[in-house]
């Protein structure tokens, strides 16, 4: 998807990660797709945000005309918080993508070096004991991504 973004000049907006994670993934990610074009990135406190920082928030990300919203708060959290707030941002695509600015940029190392498995599935190799309803939302997650 990435790849696509870059090739299609759309701005892609990093959201979640801690301070730094999301930076250095993007960083990583401008080297491999020169064309990318990165509209934001933001590290969220891991607590409960008031409602005037998730209201601060969107106007953010809203104020960044994002294409595509990668949304890494991981699982269900994500999921959540995209359905809240879809409409709100106001962009046309937004991802969860749980742990992968991580894998990106080398900080979680059950995927070293793996920074060009972002959401294609490969992440899925560090994870073969995750319960079985999780396993099968997982492999549907990376078969999306990968098909297209």
């Amino acid at each position: 998807m990435t790849k696509w973004a870059a090739v299609c000049q759309y701005r892609v907006f990093f959201l979640g990660g801690a301070p730094g994670v999301a930076a250095s993934a993007a960083d990583k990610l401008l080297g491999r797709y020169p064309g990318l074009e990165i509209a934001g990135l933001e590290s969220p406190p891991y607590r409960p945000m008031t409602p005037r920082e998730e209201r601060e928030l969107i106007e953010r990300i809203r104020g960044a005309k994002p294409d595509i919203v990668y949304v890494a708060f991981g699982q269900p959290k994500g999921e959540l918080w995209i359905e809240k707030h879809y409409e709100e941002i106001g962009a046309p695509i937004c991802v969860q993508v749980g742990a992968s600015f991580d894998f990106v940029a080398g900080g979680d190392r059950s995927c070293a070096g793996l920074d060009a498995a972002l959401w294609s599935g490969v992440a899925l190799s560090a994870r073969p004991r995750a319960p079985p309803l999780r396993s099968k939302r997982l492999v549907l997650a990376a078969q999306l991504a990968w098909h297209g």
